[in-house]
């Protein structure tokens, strides 16, 4: 991904030209969490030069590299080392089958593999649409997803990067995914069930939760205003008197 100044300085234009096209979506860019702007080479290689063009897709070919994902349903099992032994494994199949030199990168979490919002997921999924994956290497289909892993293997797919699956789960019988597919569903409403439990246990009500999410965005929007007040006041009636 490359920097506001970095893609002003490849394409000639200003860093004002380009906050100008992103807000009227002529090439809009990524935003990091820290609310930066970020380009990918798909997005800037339109407005390249022929040969500023072919020294970029050279140097993103380089960079591509194998992307390994791991993860575990819970932090007990991340903490008697069921994670780090996933990731060893996963580490050695890559070095075995692309060579000991190839580049690659861990994404490793715990959590439920119905969970959606999972960052490491998103960040793989990041990285893939940014065209950064060569492959991406898990121990089992499940690790990736509990459901719909035929989507995200499609979604990969479009930007030509396979999903290899190193440990295959050795029931590929219906009545044995089925099984499984029943022991994901309760434990993910358990895990649930146990959290809700545990809140309540200490005093803790959704309501109450709900509560300081909206405190806390209460607070931010008074704070905002507030500072653009006295901004505004400085600006319009102290400035104008010095």
């Amino acid at each position: 991904m490359y920097r506001i100044l970095e893609v002003s300085r490849l394409i000639g234009v200003s860093t004002a030209t380009l906050r100008r096209w992103d807000k009227s979506g002529q090439l809009c860019s990524y935003r990091t969490m820290g609310n930066h702007r970020r380009y990918s080479k798909r997005q800037i290689s339109d407005y390249l030069p022929e040969t500023e063009l072919n020294i970029l897709q050279n140097v993103c070919r380089f960079e591509k590299q194998n992307y390994i994902y791991a993860r575990v349903s819970c932090f007990q099992q991340k903490n008697v080392g069921n994670l780090d032994r996933q990731v060893n494994r996963l580490i050695s199949y890559c070095k075995k089958e692309f060579g000991s030199k190839s580049r690659y990168k861990v994404i490793q979490e715990y959590g439920s593999g119905l969970n959606p919002e999972r960052r490491g997921l998103w960040r793989l999924l990041r990285a893939v649409k940014e065209d950064r994956v060569a492959k991406v290497i898990i121990a089992y289909k499940d690790r990736l997803t509990r459901f719909g892993f035929p989507f995200l293997q499609e979604i990969c797919s479009l930007y030509k990067v396979p999903i290899i699956e190193v440990e295959i789960n050795g029931d590929d019988s219906l009545e044995g995914q089925l099984v499984t597919d029943m022991m994901s569903l309760i434990a993910s409403f358990s895990g649930r069930l146990y959290k809700i439990r545990s809140l309540r246990a200490k005093g803790i009500t959704p309501e109450s939760i709900l509560n300081k999410k909206i405190s806390r965005i209460i607070n931010r929007k008074v704070k905002s205003f507030v500072g653009k007040s006295v901004n505004r006041i400085l600006r319009t009636q102290i400035y104008p008197l010095l």
